[in-house]
């Protein structure tokens, strides 16, 4: 992804690890994009350049967001198990194995709901953002998932002897089950839209914006062709433009 790189103000107090964290890559990756190390000094005033982070930010359309939200929730497709949790602390990205959008959303809403997404996007024109569960609800996306709250620190999941699905919310990228390739920029301007309205809504730290693979190393990559920190800052730079 080719953009123009993203560039901070040094402040009094900051540090290496400090300015990291509120960007959300590794301190040695952005020392690295300065040209200097950890160890380096930092002066206020000073202005550095963050890896993976893009100036511009995804444009809406006419002042509307880049998606169609379609709800496609119904007492016949929704799953019924409740979402034992009040608060969504995760948010985590999936692409489906699959030929079809139409085969994909068919089969969403003929299972048992135990595989399955909060929401799809689909690739069309404005794209779509299919809402298959309720709020109430929760599916079985990520349940040998394990993933730790950037903000509290607190682990949830199979390693901690719980479930991750009732805290998480499981987004979907339709992508053809032989395409292994970059997402278009419609679709990226669409999930950043998107998944930071979500964001927004649940109070979700964008470091607990995660991909499936992330929680379930065993996972082949999935989302395929996204990178997870160029995704995470944009959806920052979406949230504090």
């Amino acid at each position: 992804m080719s953009c123009k790189p993203y560039t901070t103000t040094v402040k009094p107090g900051d540090g290496w690890y400090l300015i990291a964290r509120r960007f959300g890559v590794p301190a040695a990756e952005l020392a690295a994009a300065n040209h200097a190390t950890i160890r380096s000094m930092l002066h206020p005033g000073m202005e550095l350049v963050v890896p993976g982070r893009c100036a511009e930010v995804p444009p809406l359309v006419d002042g509307k967001p880049p998606y169609v939200l379609v709800t496609e929730a119904s007492e016949q497709t929704v799953n019924q198990w409740p979402r034992y949790a009040a608060v969504i602390r995760f948010i985590i990205l999936h692409d489906p194995v699959a030929a079809s959008v139409p085969g994909l959303l068919g089969y969403l809403r003929s299972n048992d709901r135990k595989v399955a997404y909060d929401e799809v996007q689909e690739p069309s024109a404005p794209v779509k953002v299919h809402r298959i569960s309720r709020d109430e609800n929760w599916v079985g996306h990520a349940g040998f998932g394990t993933a730790t709250d950037a903000t509290t620190g607190m682990v949830y999941g199979l390693k901690a002897g719980g479930n991750l699905n009732p805290v998480s919310i499981g987004y979907c990228l339709y992508k053809h089950a032989d395409d292994n390739g970059p997402f278009s920029e419609p679709m990226l301007t669409g999930a950043i839209a998107r998944v930071s309205d979500l964001a927004r809504e649940h109070d979700v730290d964008p470091q607990n914006i995660l991909s499936h693979q992330e929680v379930d190393p065993s996972r082949r990559h999935d989302p395929r062709g996204l990178s997870m920190p160029w995704f995470r800052a944009r959806v920052i730079e979406a949230l504090h433009p």
